[in-house]
């Protein structure tokens, strides 16, 4: 069940950990989105606006176009681009005229035309200039078509730019501020609860993390051996993450601030040598500043053959079938291929649980209506295994269970905490009788609702035989005006009903010293209606 403080004790099996971007943010690191926006301030900081370089103003309109599109279509631009979008986009564009879509697609984006592109081709210059030379010597029909041939293929050039240099620039601008900004995280300690538990846990733990910094490296340094595989790893070779107590494998699927790719010497057979990666040292890593570090962004990388891409994500499948038990932290779910992993691990074994941790959850998270891709994910995989019952009404066992708090925090509790069903009772009721009503102090036990409501069952007959519903009032209830808190009304409104609080309710002895109250609220779970008793 939802429990903010309380924990069950672990008998099914090994734990792993999967790792989003949240579970850098009390180490002081941006998230994606936020990582996307600094990197282009820096872009454009300290420069005129007249006289930005190529790349400066492609990433700009990259970016821009990024943020306008979404908003077009009626949605938060702000959220249109993250470090790995923008980063994917500009991959793209350098390939685009390659693309498999490029048949169909009319114009990538007009703004680009207006783009000088990059300098004149050597070819069609040299061989213009040469035409314009021979026509000084003498004139002919052979040298006007020679000209006028090398103009048209200049001008051809202009209208449709070559920017494929400028998108590399803006790609490495980008990868390297990438680092330098990962690089500088602050205090780790809150990770302590993983590295405890790795050496803890027989055949120790298996973290498999999306994030490109070094914050696990770092809470782990001088207390626990770490495995990233990479270290040791020779292409055409798996990885290999064997299950051993008092070590930490870590599978950092989209790559490392301090993993490079190996230049290849120029020459015959350059596409026969596979792509191997070496690892920086901690104390080159802070020298390092035109290498680029070794990372996979968008669906296209994230499933490429290139590097240890494909060993890394059966590594980590291989990871989660050995686990009976995973602990999601700071994950958006917004990965179509890491939610395929989970999707296939979850469905692959009944016994399997998982338990999400994030800052917050939002009421009615299970329904996904309205969500399209990968925003169903969460409240798809909620709805199905998180607390449910069967059509009888009986609670069946839930498989998902959600904490809400920072890492910092929660941490440990999520680490801890397995799913359990619904306490039994959801609300507990103690009344206290006095002159002329009675006070009913309700517990509730359950979830945390929001839009909490009680309604007032009972009915009483007045003499003239109309019928009256039993009126309540509480100094928690929340009205329109401070006086109407002591005014009797059939419905009480919560916006808010934590879990384990107390909500105080009146009602007239006119209806008798028993009546029915009926709870109701959303939970990120789903809606609750509860009947309850006052003398329950």
């Amino acid at each position: 069940m939802w429990q903010e403080t309380g924990v069950e004790s672990n008998d099914s099996g090994k734990v792993a950990v999967l790792l989003g971007a949240g579970a850098s943010v009390d180490a002081g690191l941006p998230v994606t989105s936020q990582l996307a926006s600094q990197i282009l301030a820096r872009a454009n900081s300290g420069s005129d606006p007249w006289e930005l370089s190529e790349w400066t103003r492609v990433l700009n309109a990259v970016y821009g176009a990024m943020a306008g599109y979404q908003g077009l279509r009626g949605r938060d631009p702000q959220l249109a681009v993250n470090i790995e979008t923008l980063i994917s986009s500009l991959r793209l564009l350098q390939v685009r005229d390659d693309h498999e879509v490029a048949p169909f697609v009319g114009n990538w984006l007009t703004a680009f035309n207006e783009f000088k592109g990059s300098r004149f081709k050597l070819r069609e210059t040299k061989q213009l200039v040469a035409s314009i030379a021979e026509a000084l010597d003498r004139f002919s029909i052979a040298t006007h078509r020679s000209i006028s041939d090398s103009i048209a293929q200049i001008a051809a050039s202009e209208l449709k730019p070559d920017l494929r240099d400028s998108f590399r620039g803006a790609e490495r601008f980008v990868l390297r501020e990438l680092a330098k900004i990962l690089y500088e995280h602050g205090n780790v300690e809150y990770l302590e609860p993983i590295i405890d538990l790795a050496r803890s846990q027989t055949g120790g733990l298996d973290v498999i993390t999306l994030n490109y910094d070094l914050t696990v490296e770092a809470a782990a340094l001088d207390k626990i051996k770490v495995n990233r595989g990479i270290d040791t790893w020779t292409p055409g070779e798996e990885l290999s993450f064997p299950a051993e107590d008092r070590v930490l494998n870590l599978l950092k699927l989209h790559g490392s601030l301090d993993w490079r790719e190996i230049e290849q010497v120029a020459g015959s057979y350059l596409t026969t040598m596979p792509k191997a990666l070496n690892v920086v040292s901690s104390q080159d890593l802070e020298n390092e500043s035109r290498s680029l570090p070794w990372i996979v962004v968008g669906d296209r990388d994230k499933l490429g053959t290139d590097g240890p891409t494909l060993e890394l994500n059966y590594a980590a499948r291989v990871a989660l079938r050995r686990s009976n038990h995973l602990v999601v932290v700071g994950y958006s779910f917004g990965d179509s291929h890491i939610n395929a992993l989970l999707r296939d691990w979850i469905a692959g074994d009944s016994r399997r649980t998982m338990n999400v941790l994030d800052v917050s959850f939002e009421p009615f998270m299970y329904e996904p209506v309205g969500k399209e891709g990968s925003q169903r994910f969460l409240p798809e995989l909620i709805g199905k295994h998180a607390r449910h019952q069967d059509s009888d009404g009986t609670a069946l066992h839930p498989r998902v269970h959600l904490v809400e708090g920072r890492a910092s925090d929660q941490l440990g509790v999520a680490l801890e905490a397995r799913p359990v069903c619904d306490p039994e009772p959801l609300v507990t009721v103690v009344g206290v009788r006095g002159e002329g009503s009675t006070q009913l102090e309700l517990t509730w036990h359950g979830p945390k609702l929001h839009g909490a409501e009680v309604h007032g069952e009972t009915v009483a007959v007045n003499a003239d035989g109309s019928i009256q519903r039993v009126g309540l009032s509480s100094p928690q209830h929340r009205f329109k005006h401070p006086l109407q808190q002591t005014m009797p009304t059939a419905v009480l409104s919560f916006p808010v009903w934590e879990s384990n609080t107390v909500k105080t309710v009146y009602f007239d002895h006119v209806f008798g010293p028993v009546i029915n109250l009926r709870i109701v609220g959303s939970s990120v779970f789903g809606g609750y209606n509860c009947l309850i008793s006052s003398e329950s």
